[in-house]
C-alpha cells in the first residue's frame, strides 16, 4: 500500500488518520480500521528507514 511512497508522505497520512481518530461520531469499525492503517503506516515508515541506512535509531546499546 504504502511502496511507492517516501517517508515524509507516508507520516502526513499517519497525521491525518490521527487526526481522524479525534471525530467523536466515528463508527466501532471504522476506528479499528484507522487504528490498523496506523499501525501498517509505522511499520512501514520503520522498515524504509531501515533499508536507507537510518536504523541507528532503532538499535538500542
Amino acid at each position: 500500500m504504502f511502496e511507492g511512497l517516501n517517508v515524509s508522505v507516508i507520516e502526513n497520512i499517519k497525521k491525518r488518520l490521527r487526526s481522524e481518530l479525534e471525530d467523536k461520531e466515528l463508527p466501532g469499525h471504522r476506528k479499528e480500521e484507522v487504528l490498523s492503517l496506523i499501525s501498517y503506516a509505522e511499520d512501514r515508515t520503520k522498515e524504509k528507514r531501515f533499508k536507507k541506512g537510518n536504523f541507528k535509531r532503532f538499535l538500542k546499546y
